[in-house]
């Protein structure tokens, strides 16, 4: 079975540590790339693939929202935060 291939975008180590640690219990996915901003994770998906971001909202510019709204190339994204307004 072919895993699905994963890329975490968060600013806070922590929570990058986190869904690591949620990757790696879960059989199918597989971490390929781990990045604390969204300018590196735009050149990552210039040269390489993955399946799913793991996204934060909240970030230094550009945020994850932003980012969506300009990504050239971008995944199945599924939104990560820690505020409760979103």
């Amino acid at each position: 079975m072919n895993k699905m291939r994963c890329i975490i975008v968060d600013d806070e180590p922590v929570a990058r540590k986190i869904l690591e640690e949620f990757i790696l219990q879960t059989g199918f996915l597989e971490c390929v790339g781990q990045f604390e901003n969204t300018l590196k994770t735009g050149d990552f998906l210039k040269n390489d693939t993955a399946d799913i971001m793991f996204l934060d909202i909240e970030m230094p510019k550009p945020n994850g929202l932003q980012y969506l709204k300009t990504a050239a190339v971008r995944p199945l994204v599924i939104l990560t935060t820690a505020y409760p307004e979103y």
